[in-house]
This record gives C-alpha cells, sequence and structure tokens, in this order.
C-alpha cells in the first residue's frame, strides 16, 4: 500500500515490511538459461538487498517506482546527503540535516531550492544536489533519518535520479520556476468520465435520504457493502461475459474484506485472491474494474 511494501505468505503473514524512505532503488534483471521468470532487486538505505523473482516481476517494479515517484513528488522533506557552506547569502546544510520544504518550492536557473533546516532553525536556498528526496508525505522516525548520516553513502546514480526529480519542478512549473503542486486525482474524478451513469433516483431513495439513510446509488464511486449488479466501468457494459465476471469479483473482494458473509475456510483466503487478480491480469480491460 502507499506507507511501504509488504511481503506475506498464503496465511497472511507478514514476512517483510519496508516503509518507502527504506527503499533508494529497485533494480530488475531478466534470469538466463531455461528458467524465464524475471526478478527485481530492492535496494534500501542499509545498503540490503531483496530480490524477488515472480513472472510478474516487471509489473511489480513498475508499480513499487510509481509509488516511490508519486511520493517524492508530492514530498516535503529532504535529506541532506553532502554538505554546503554557502558564500554569502544561503543556507548552511551538514549531511543527515532534515530540510523541510516550503508549500510551493522555487527551483531557480542556478538549480536551488528553498526551505527550513530543523536543525539550525534556519531558511534558506541550498543546491537540490545536495539532498536526498525522501519518499513520504509525513516525517520519518529518527532511525530512518539517522541512517543517512551513519550509513547510508550516495552515488553519481543516486544523485541523477535527484536531478531528474527536480528537474520536473521547473517543467511543471509556472514561467518564474515556481513549482505548483499537482492537483489530487480523485476516484470521484475518474469516475465522472469512466463510470456507468447512475441509475435514476427513485421516490424510495429519495425517501430514504430524506430520513438520513446513508445511500450511495447515484455515487458509484463511494464505498459500499452491497454487491454490484453491473460492472462500474461503462466500457464493460456491451460485453456481458466480462460483467458478469466483474461483479462477481466485487463479491469475492467484499468476502475476501469480510464484508459479506462467506463460508469459505480462513486458510484458504487464497482461493478469493485468485479469483479477484486471475481475470485482472487476463483481460486488459478488466483490470481496472478491480483495482479501483
Amino acid at each position: 500500500n502507499w506507507t511501504g511494501v509488504y511481503v506475506i505468505d498464503d496465511q497472511e503473514q507478514v514476512l517483510l515490511e519496508l516503509s518507502f524512505p527504506e527503499i533508494t532503488q529497485i533494480l530488475s534483471s531478466k534470469s538466463s538459461g531455461r528458467q524465464q521468470n524475471n526478478s527485481f532487486t530492492i535496494v534500501t538505505i542499509k545498503n540490503e538487498e531483496y530480490t524477488f523473482t515472480s513472472n510478474n516481476a516487471d509489473d511489480i517494479r513498475d508499480l513499487i517506482i510509481n509509488f516511490l515517484e508519486g511520493l517524492k513528488r508530492k514530498s516535503k522533506y529532504v535529506v541532506v546527503i553532502q554538505d554546503f557552506e554557502p558564500q554569502g547569502q544561503g543556507l548552511a546544510i551538514r549531511r543527515g540535516d532534515v530540510i523541510i520544504l516550503e508549500d510551493q518550492p522555487r527551483l531557480n536557473s542556478m538549480g536551488y531550492l528553498f526551505g527550513y533546516n530543523e536543525r539550525t532553525g534556519a531558511t534558506g536556498e541550498f543546491p537540490c544536489e545536495c539532498v536526498y528526496v525522501l519518499p513520504t508525505l509525513s516525517k520519518p522516525p529518527q532511525e530512518i533519518l539517522q541512517i543517512f548520516t551513519l550509513q547510508w553513502s550516495d552515488d553519481n546514480q543516486q544523485k541523477a535520479q535527484n536531478e531528474h526529480l527536480f528537474s520536473g519542478f521547473s517543467v511543471s512549473g509556472n514561467n518564474n520556476g515556481e513549482f505548483l503542486p499537482e492537483q489530487g486525482y480523485t476516484l470521484e474524478k475518474y469516475a465522472e468520465t469512466n463510470f456507468r451513469v447512475p441509475p435514476k433516483r427513485s421516490w424510495s431513495n429519495t425517501f430514504a435520504r430524506r430520513g438520513g439513510t446513508h445511500n450511495t446509488g447515484d455515487r458509484l464511486w463511494a464505498f459500499q457493502k452491497e454487491p454490484l449488479r453491473q460492472p462500474l466501468l461503462k466500457k464493460l457494459q456491451e460485453k456481458l461475459e466480462l460483467s458478469e465476471e466483474a461483479c462477481a469479483c466485487f463479491m469475492n473482494i467484499l468476502k475476501y474484506m469480510g464484508d459479506y458473509q462467506s463460508n469459505l475456510r480462513r486458510r484458504a483466503t487464497n482461493e478469493l485472491t485468485d479469483a479477484i487478480f486471475d481475470p485482472a491480469l487476463k483481460h486488459v480491460r478488466f483490470s481496472k474494474n478491480i483495482f479501483i
């Protein structure tokens, strides 16, 4: 999920837990010989490496990278990986310092950012290549931040990644180089163009709404515990087989989450996950109906 990467077994026991600020690189490689499985490696700030092999390794790797890059673009927290002593005006920073970027960070023509140094309490500009952007929306625990000071060492590849990330500030900013934060893309907005038209309001729904009963019939994107009679995506409505499969998958999701009574034993919940994800992996059009 959005807090980190979790590896679980078929009994839903957590085997490995890594928060996103702990992950520094995602590397991929293809196996040689008879085995055709792809693999990817997660590198942490402690220089630990975890390699995973799967037929879907490329998709999993891309998903993790997408989370990391998305969090970095929204993050206000950077940690200093290289000392900087300004000659005149500017913010003095030391390796391991945590800098909080202002709400609308400005990347000027010299490649400088503006922020607040938690250690010194001072504010000012500093070079973007001297910091590493933490992929998080909240300040990481102190034990993680200390690793950047004591153990973690940067390299040219990591600096290049930082420069690529900060280059997005000027590209997506205005003519003055000011970064304009991305507007959040909500499920409600996605539903406006991709979901089927909700059913018309009935008298019973109107009275229920006036009586204080929560009704989500006209808000298909809202959470509900009732099974679907039609798929959410309008492009699936014309495909009878996919429509039925989409509704069945939604029912399995309700059962898996415990929102719908099921006689399936707890130790066999992997049967539900297979029934949920197998159709999504088999049909490209079908996948978004599951992952939203």
